[in-house]
């Protein structure tokens, strides 16, 4: 059966090149069998300036005591619960009022620095530090 992915990342040309990155590869083989699909509630935006991150994500109507935001090894989670104890009678529900869980892979130097709540809008700023061993040095030639 051919593979229906852009990527093969099981073919050896990967694996030659990239050394360590085992695990970085059995996740994205993983998430291609399985088909893995990225649940699109609440929406978000990801940007990236220099070395810091910024993830803000539209949850109008949650407020800031209903919100979690855990970091546990390398999964950044965001949990949001909706308080529905107000019930009405609706005649039109548009807005969606359901909990939620969005999980994320961050890489290990990834450092959370803050996290806001403003309109509506949860924005969590997270900085990649580089120590200083891991950062580029020239090999002199004997």
């Amino acid at each position: 059966m051919p593979n229906k992915f852009l990527l093969d990342l099981t073919r050896p040309i990967f694996s030659n090149y990239f050394i360590g990155f085992d695990r970085l590869f059995n996740d994205l083989c993983e998430m291609q069998r399985h088909g893995r699909e990225m649940p699109g509630w609440p929406p978000y935006n990801m940007t990236k300036k220099d070395n810091t991150y910024k993830l803000s994500m539209a949850v109008a109507g949650i407020s800031k005591k209903d919100i979690s935001i855990i970091k546990e090894k390398n999964i950044l989670t965001v949990y949001g619960t909706m308080d529905n104890k107000e019930k009405e009678d609706t005649i039109y529900q548009g807005i969606a009022a359901r909990n939620f869980k969005k999980s994320f892979n961050i890489a290990e130097d990834i450092e959370i620095k803050d996290a806001e709540l403003k309109d509506g809008m949860l924005t969590i700023e997270m900085e990649c530090i580089v120590p200083d061993e891991d950062k580029p040095v020239t090999i002199k030639i004997k």
